[in-house]
């Protein structure tokens, strides 16, 4: 009985999850854990724990089902919502370690607009506050979650690249200074360091031509300059059914033909804290989804093999489990 139970949820997550990533919305993703209510309501906890979640068993079909489904619910929330990690945290943080009101907001607006595309504040009840437009973030749509196409996907599943007889990392403490291995995270935290103005390049899933050292994460350019090379990856949804997904090397996609090379005119001003928010959704994705993104691998090209290959097809990276997490 257990085992035709666990059948039947096993299908029944991959049917729901088949719908929200084939056909994903174009600003939203997966789920906020903070929504807004209507006509002035509180907001309230959009995302808590389904009660058949046991700690003792995160990896429950019944339990991935059901959590899944809460992402349902907060995609159909009209005013959408906020992520206390991604926007209210990194705010928190940010004030802690220095940075002015001004600055803090907009490093955590730049944040949440990574899943979200843009980000608009609210107040406590959830209406637009004042000026509100002033205060809203330019698109960013090019590395929202569930946008495969432009490789934005890649910010939020950062994958390493190792060897066979490497052990497989700890993504709850990712190493910042390991270029060989953690080639998105490094990447971005370059780029973001370098700040406005630099010739720093963001490219497509952090590839970048092969560095002095040997790493593919902080060469001069990205990988094949005017000769791109193919990204081909798989996501799981249950394994073992996946998502295929394909990108070439070069420069990120910002917002529609916008590209990386143009992002500090586009963002203006709040260049430099954009940037920052940028890779702390990275860094705290790579933390968060760790479980997934250690057991996944990334491929180099070889003279036989001219392409990246992304491997996510991995039971930790089945869309049940990373709904509960």
């Amino acid at each position: 009985m257990n085992g035709s139970i666990r059948r039947l949820a096993t299908v029944a997550l991959t049917l729901v999850a088949a719908v929200f990533i084939v056909s994903p919305p174009s600003a939203y993703g997966f789920a906020e854990d903070i929504c807004y209510g209507p006509d002035g309501a509180p907001p309230h906890n959009c995302a808590p724990l389904p009660p058949s979640c046991s700690l003792d068993d995160p990896n429950g079909p019944i339990c991935g089902l059901e959590a899944f489904a809460r992402y349902g619910y907060t995609l159909r929330q009209p005013l959408g919502g906020r992520s206390l990690v991604h926007a209210d945290s990194t705010y928190i943080i940010a004030r802690t370690v220095g940075f002015s009101t001004r600055d803090a907001y907009w490093i955590a607006a730049y944040d949440e607009a990574t899943d979200l595309g843009t980000f608009t504040p609210r107040d406590i009840n959830g209406r637009l506050v004042p000026d509100a437009d002033a205060w809203t973030t330019k698109d960013i749509g090019g590395l929202v979650r569930t946008h495969f196409a432009t490789g934005g996907f890649l910010f939020h599943f950062l994958p390493t690249m190792r060897g066979p007889l490497d052990p497989e990392p700890d993504g709850s403490r990712p190493d910042i200074g390991d270029p060989r291995h953690e080639v998105m995270l490094t990447h971005v935290r370059r780029w973001a360091m370098a700040g406005p103005g630099s010739s720093t390049p963001l490219c497509t899933a952090g590839f970048t031509n092969p560095s002095a050292d040997g790493d593919y994460a902080t060469g001069t350019g990205c990988y094949g300059d005017d000769r791109p090379a193919q990204i081909n990856g798989v996501y799981s949804l249950e394994t073992p059914v996946a998502i295929p997904f394909t990108n070439v090397t070069g420069q990120q996609v910002i917002s529609g033909e916008v590209r990386s090379s143009q992002f500090d005119s586009w963002i203006g001003s709040e260049s430099s804290n954009a940037r920052i928010g940028i890779y702390l959704h990275a860094l705290g994705d790579r933390i968060s989804h760790h479980v997934c993104t250690d057991a996944g691998t990334i491929t180099a090209p070889s003279p036989d093999r001219p392409e990246f290959r992304i491997d996510l097809n991995k039971p930790t990276c089945d869309q049940g489990p990373h709904a509960v997490r």
